[in-house]
């Protein structure tokens, strides 16, 4: 069954072969009330025959009617209900024209009026304005149902488009990517509210058009790439009504016409796919964007025409939230970045049509009920639960398919948990929680200043190293700092223990002093990866090893439930410019280390007295439905595990570390702080610094500063216990 024909076109059918039976017949359809469009329409589609002016039935009239179930010995004519004349578009006109000529010209047949039509379609979309095009292209977008079309002129705001089911958000995301004017599109969602559809509906045009655009996707790893984003894409280039004539393959699209024109799949962990792609139209999609190392957009932006990044926004730190403004981050604007013109849009539950009009993918009550309006005005409720009559189906039916549903947004916004509120039911940035977040972002913007400003000042009196076994998987970290903050991370790849000792000893002597000769202690992660083995072998050769498992009992079991809770909490106290802490800690403005940071959240137990971090991975028990950090970000917190291990040591040594002479981080920071800019580092955003007096600072911070032995005497006592008894640090929980 044709699922396109309408009332109208229907009856416009059946008058039709009513009027001349069965055979080829003379009488001409009544066209009395019924758009001129219409008609045109049907004899476009084939379902009409013309000749000069006049429109007969055919063949396709009785197989259309047939498969609508009507009955071909008993048809009646049917006269179409009165409907006003509508205005007709430019593009009917123009339809109208090549038809009105059809019979002097050299066009001969239907599909080379069909093709004069799509080249008007494509001229047009080049120029910028592609919404022809997709009509063409793809017809089931074309909304037929007249109910359907008054509710999205009741509910949308654009001024065109708007006979095409597509929400407001996927209209502005699609103009954007025809302005030339924009390098970059940004795009933060909640679940579900169409973005990956708008999106390859976008990349199908645009490699359509551009006969030498070269598309790159990307994701936290090749399959998710493969799985998400190009199959999407796949889905919609199947349903394309005029084919390129290229070859989808399983993980690409080539023009075997055209080396230079393919949709390709880049590696994120080798970057390989990544390079070559200089041309007149390069386009890089960066799906789950804040899961993907920054050093790849950033290598991207010297090649492409159009980089869209894609992300739900769940990490208040790193590359894709830097993309966004701070203030009003989640208001659809266009900003002119470092020399680059951005669009960040926000795709939330709250703006996605189907929530708006209130509508039900299942036909039953939402959580709390449905007050629900028909497009003439008379309300209704539907109870939790209950069944959608049948009156109100058309009235409740999803308006864009796919789409989060009126349900399942009121479900995802009845959640206690603010931060999944806010990213997952209204794709915003999580708000702010010192309650809940162990690091929070804002806590990071002086330590970070200051690193960048006063980073050699930090003496090296511990390390920290966080291990990894494969050249293909997690990274290795060496985390190197001092009372004063964390001084460098270096990171590798090696494929055995051995290799990575032989590195952290190289390291080492690139800062000046043998690891072999217990001057500085390191902590090592001792679950997993070779860690014990390579801290039983740093041992014996004179190193002072402190061998970490996160899985044991915290030294201060009262707030931390374990070790790994306990060190990233400390971290967090440390970092706190609220806490007792006399001089600020100085953490490298590095995007990987922040944005692992900042995802660790406190996982309370029932009695809200102590916590657990956000597990690596997914664990069992009553962390077994939070959300695992390598899910979060998309890789493991190798450098911030390595950071942490670090901090540790450097407590556990302060009594023989030292301040650099002449150096007073209190005085730099106030000195910082009266600053107009708020950071040094070339290329980074800049923001205002509100100017804080030395009196302010004093009462803030107490005028006599505490040194960090002082402070850490009591925890350096307390896990000197958690060492002899054999506790440690990082493990998974």
């Amino acid at each position: 069954m044709n699922p396109y024909l309408n009332a109208d076109q229907l009856h416009v059918l059946a008058n039709a072969f009513g009027k001349v039976g069965h055979s080829s017949g003379s009488k001409l359809i009544s066209r009395k009330g019924v758009p001129v469009s219409v008609v045109e329409q049907l004899f476009i589609e084939g379902y009409l025959s013309k000749k000069g002016r006049r429109y007969f039935a055919n063949r396709r009239t009785e197989v259309a009617l047939e498969d609508h179930g009507f009955d071909l010995s008993e048809i009646a004519v049917v006269e179409p209900a009165e409907t006003p004349i509508q205005k007709i578009s430019k593009e009917k006109k123009l339809e109208k024209h090549i038809l009105s000529e059809r019979a002097e010209s050299t066009m001969r047949s239907r599909a080379e009026i069909q093709a004069v039509l799509l080249k008007r379609a494509k001229d047009k979309a080049l120029a910028g304005d592609p919404w022809d095009y997709v009509r063409r292209q793809w017809p089931e977008l074309v909304i037929r149902d007249d109910l359907d079309r008054r509710y999205f002129e009741k509910h949308c705001t654009r001024k065109h488009a708007l006979d095409l089911r597509l929400d407001d958000a996927q209209v502005e995301l699609i103009d954007y990517a025809f302005d030339p004017s924009i390098r970059e599109i940004a795009i933060k969602g909640s679940t579900s509210p169409g973005k990956g559809f708008a999106t390859a509906l976008l990349l199908n045009i645009r490699y359509t058009l551009y006969e030498n655009d070269r598309i790159t996707l990307l994701s936290q790893s090749t399959k998710h790439a493969k799985d998400v984003m190009f199959a999407e894409m796949v889905t919609w280039r199947k349903k394309m009504r005029y084919p390129d004539g290229c070859e989808t393959l399983a993980a690409g699209i080539k023009d075997n016409d055209e080396p230079k024109h393919f949709v390709a799949i880049a590696n994120p962990e080798t970057g390989e796919g990544l390079s070559g792609g200089h041309g007149a139209h390069v386009t890089f999609t960066f799906d789950e964007a804040s899961s993907v190392p920054p050093e790849l957009p950033i290598n991207a932006r010297k090649q492409a025409n159009l980089i869209i990044y894609i992300s739900n926004p769940r990490v208040l730190s790193g590359f894709f939230y830097d993309l966004y403004p701070k203030v009003e981050p989640d208001k659809n604007q266009v900003i002119v970045d470092k020399g680059i013109k951005r669009a960040c849009l926000t795709f939330g539950g709250h703006g996605a049509l189907n929530v708006r009009a209130k509508r039900l993918s299942i036909p039953y009550g939402p959580p709390g009920g449905l007050e629900g309006e028909t497009i003439d005005g008379e309300k209704f409720f539907i109870a939790e639960g209950d069944k959608v009559p049948e009156e109100y189906i058309p009235h409740t039916r999803p308006l864009i398919p796919g789409q989060m549903d009126y349900a399942k947004y009121k479900t995802i916004m009845l959640s206690p948990n603010e931060t999944e509120r806010a990213w997952s039911g209204e794709g915003k940035f999580p708000p702010e929680d010192a309650d809940f977040q162990i690091v929070v972002p804002s806590w990071l913007k002086e330590p970070c200043a200051m690193w960048n400003l006063h980073k050699d000042k930090i003496e090296v009196t511990a390390l920290g190293l966080d291990l990894a076994a494969s050249v293909d998987g997690d990274e290795t970290v060496l985390v190197a700092g001092g009372p004063l903050g964390i001084k460098k991370i270096f990171r590798t790849k090696k494929s055995n223990s051995m290799e990575t000792l032989s590195w952290v000893v190289q390291c080492c002597k690139g800062m000046g002093f043998d690891l072999y000769s217990g001057e500085v202690p390191i902590a090592v992660d001792a679950i997993g990866a070779g860690g014990n083995v390579i801290a039983e072998i740093m041992e014996k050769n004179g190193a002072i090893v402190y061998a970490m498992k996160g899985n044991r009992t915290a030294a201060n079991p009262s707030l931390y439930s374990n070790v790994r809770a306990e060190l990233y909490g400390v971290l967090g106290v440390r970092l706190d410019p609220n806490s007792s802490h006399a001089d600020i800690f100085m953490i490298p403005d590095d995007d990987k280390l922040k944005e692992e940071l900042t995802a660790h959240e406190k996982h309370y137990t029932s009695d809200m007295t102590r916590f657990q971090a956000t597990p690596k991975v997914r664990s069992r028990g009553s962390l077994a439905n939070v959300q695992p950090i390598k899910e979060k970000i998309g890789r493991s917190p190798d450098t911030s595990d390595a950071v942490v291990l670090c901090h540790w040591a450097i407590l556990d040594s302060a009594h023989d570390g030292s301040v650099v002479d002449q150096f007073n981080p209190s005085e730099a920071l106030d000195a910082y702080r009266k600053t107009e800019t708020g950071s040094v580092l070339e290329g980074r955003a800049s923001g205002e610094v509100s100017e804080v007096t030395q009196d302010d600072f004093d009462e803030q911070w107490g005028k006599e500063p505490t040194t960090i032995e002082d402070e850490m005497a009591g925890f350096r006592k307390a896990m000197e216990s958690v060492r002899k008894s054999g506790s440690g640090f990082m493990g998974v929980n």
